[in-house]
């Protein structure tokens, strides 16, 4: 409101005069009811805005929220498949040690993939019947 073609101050004086002389021409009159006009049209524009600026702040607020939940899930992804990782790391170093050693029959071999397949589709598990 610093850039309002209106003076505050002025308008003020100018109807305060008025009340307290009790006489009012036309055009002091007119004059002291565009300054209302305007006045009233900058509140109501202040507020709008003031309103917008709170539905900003809400919905930044939220937006963040929704955000940290979504990475508090996405990191929760992540342990769970980096510790998928290490127990393949795991299976699979004991079973190359196994195979090179020559302690593993074909049918171990089977059951080895198995369960290398397991931590990666876990729901193919459970569809299979094999839980």
């Amino acid at each position: 409101m610093s850039r309002d073609p209106r003076d505050w101050q002025a308008d003020m004086e100018s109807a305060h005069t008025a009340r307290h002389e009790g006489r009012v021409g036309i055009v002091d009159f007119n004059n002291i009811l565009d300054a209302l006009f305007y006045w009233i049209q900058q509140a109501k524009q202040l507020q709008k805005d003031k309103a917008d600026l709170l539905i900003q702040k809400y919905a930044d607020a939220n937006n963040y929220q929704v955000q940290a939940v979504e990475i508090g899930e996405l990191k929760k992804q992540l342990e769970k498949a980096e510790e998928r990782e290490q127990k393949l790391k795991e299976e699979l170093e004991d079973t190359k040690r196994y195979l090179s050693e020559g302690l593993l029959t074909t049918e171990e071999c089977c059951e080895v993939i198995d369960n290398f397949l397991a931590p990666l589709y876990p729901l193919n598990r459970e569809d299979n019947g094999k839980v």
